[in-house]
């Protein structure tokens, strides 16, 4: 593969596919002064209180899908932020900020979201940790002070460095600040997988000493973080929603690029290829099929296939064989995920990984021999996609990308 292809991902408002609205208790709405229903009232006032996940209360909507990678300045790239209120009862200004050393491994958090956030106090403080990252967020820091002002620095992850923070007010609240935001979100975005940071320069309340700072983080439509500067790294794993996305006729609703919904069924071919554990040319294909006579000439007849079929329209769904291969017997299945639409500047492609999947019960003996699971995946775009690309992993634990072929180039090999 060519990497030095200029790749972007199609977006989608999901982090890491594991932020899903409601997969943790919503804090119920109180009224009061804010997005937060708490009492923005000096005197008795309830402290912030929020579930780690809820929805966006301003109800953010999804712009529609340009036509074609040509139309993307139809995309608005504010979405996630209309319908914020921008009344700030402080003033602040948002900087470009790096830390020295990451503050977040991404090996550590395999498909897990993070946030963080930590209220900087002093100039030494911010300069153990700190340094600004553009000449304008150089002179506003220098113009800091930490008698009337403080700096929240916020990190979250992970995804495209073309994501970024936007930060819209802050409100006061007991001995604390509450600051609302959202993700910066482009339609097309690189395929890079970092951490985001920003920070906010924020006017210190007169009534009172600044003890912590709330933050509220719009990611998704359906998707809002909250956390604060007294916790440690708050984290969003796939134990916390309903993360295979599997509805009871096997389609799989995918929260990823420009796809709507994709199907994966069991299936086999004739010819299996040419490999063995030894000396296997390859680790996997990859079949497109442009339409139902070239599949069923590859497929071996079975009644999902057939239903496969039926729900297919090969004039606007992307179709694929995806086959590699196992140790043992008990590797009878793929396991196919993070599908996603990229565009290049030849168009759009299907990206996705594959798994050789043991599907056996612990302990079970398994005929050792090897075998061939595969299976038919059909993407439901919003956009015209034809050909994929697939990280597959086989049943040893090797691990390739390999590009989709059309039946008679398949054949030719």
């Amino acid at each position: 593969m060519n990497y030095s292809r200029r790749h972007f991902v199609i977006t989608s408002t999901a982090v890491g596919g594991t932020l899903i609205a409601g997969c943790l208790e919503e804090s119920p709405d109180t009224g009061g002064g804010g997005d937060d229903g708490t009492d923005n009232g000096e005197s008795d006032c309830e402290y912030i209180d929020l579930s780690l996940v809820d929805d966006p209360p301003h109800d953010p909507q999804r712009p529609p899908q340009p036509d074609d990678i040509e139309d993307e300045e139809a995309w608005d790239d504010h979405h996630l932020g209309e319908g914020i209120a921008d009344d700030s009862a402080l003033s602040f200004d948002q900087v470009s900020v790096g830390f020295h050393d990451s503050p977040v491994d991404p090996t550590e958090y395999d498909g897990e979201a993070v946030f963080s956030a930590e209220l900087i106090s002093s100039r030494e403080e911010f300069d153990e940790l700190l340094e600004p990252v553009s000449d304008e967020s150089a002179a506003r820091v220098d113009e800091v002070d930490f008698e009337e002002e403080a700096i929240v620095v916020v990190v979250s992850g992970f995804g495209s460095s073309s994501v970024g923070h936007e930060w819209v007010r802050v409100d006061e609240n007991c001995e604390e600040i509450h600051i609302h935001g959202y993700y910066l979100w482009p339609y097309i975005q690189t395929t890079d997988y970092t951490y985001q940071v920003s920070g906010i320069v924020v006017e210190k309340p007169d009534a009172y000493e600044l003890e912590r700072a709330w933050v509220s983080l719009t990611v998704g439509e359906d998707t809002r973080a909250n956390f604060h500067t007294d916790e440690d790294i708050q984290v969003v794993g796939e134990d916390d929603a309903d993360s295979d996305g599997d509805t009871d006729d096997g389609e799989e609703a995918d929260g990823d690029g420009a796809v709507d919904q994709i199907q994966v069924v069991s299936a086999t071919r004739e010819s299996k290829g040419d490999w063995d554990n030894d000396d296997r040319d390859d680790i996997g294909v990859v079949i497109q099929f442009d339409d139902e006579d070239e599949l069923r000439a590859v497929i071996d007849e079975h009644e999902d296939v057939d239903r496969f079929i039926e729900g297919t329209d090969f004039e606007a769904d992307a179709v694929f064989y995806l086959e590699t291969t196992g140790p043992n017997a008990c590797y009878r299945d793929v396991e196919v995920s993070d599908t996603q639409v990229i565009a290049d500047d030849d168009g759009y492609f299907v990206r996705g990984n594959a798994t050789a999947v043991d599907d056996s019960d612990t302990g079970k003996a398994c005929a050792e021999v090897i075998t061939f699971p595969a299976v038919l995946i059909r993407v439901e775009s919003e956009v015209d996609v034809r050909n994929g690309e697939f990280s597959i992993t086989d049943g040893w634990g090797d691990q390739e990308t390999v590009l989709s072929v059309s039946v008679d180039e398949c054949s030719q090999e």
